[in-house]
């Protein structure tokens, strides 16, 4: 069982660090994400890494939509200070197109790739967990 008693929530996400070092976010179903609640999920997964590089999983299954400068804002995000992993989970037809502008028209530098499964992505984000110094 994953310990969220260190999640924070936002307008549209909720965001903690699980016990396995990765990052977690989880969309809230039927959101509408503009860029200003964008800032607030950075903001949240900022403090919870506490200045740390963490991989992350992003679960949008329940994400309505996400305008450009949300998008752009993540991706540029991702690839400036996060400079870890990213892996995406949809399941539901509709977020496809989310997941598929995000990761080929936004061109994040972080590794990201899109998942079916959560299971198989933790299996992906593994392999970008770093040693603790």
């Amino acid at each position: 069982m994953e310990n969220t008693s260190n999640t924070i929530e936002t307008r549209t996400s909720s965001v903690w660090l699980g016990v396995d070092n990765i990052i977690r976010v989880i969309k809230k179903p039927g959101c509408e994400e503009n860029l200003e609640d964008a800032k607030e999920v950075i903001a949240a997964i900022t403090e919870i890494s506490q200045g740390k590089t963490y991989p992350s999983l992003v679960n949008f299954r329940g994400l309505k939509s996400q305008d450009e400068e949300a998008q752009k804002f993540y991706a540029d995000w991702f690839s400036e200070k996060q400079g870890n992993a990213c892996a995406l989970i949809n399941g539901a037809f509709d977020n496809q197109a989310l997941a598929k502008d995000f990761v080929e028209d936004k061109h994040p530098t972080t590794p990201t790739k899109v998942f079916r499964t959560e299971d198989s992505a933790i299996t992906w984000l593994r392999g970008f967990l770093r040693p603790e110094v």
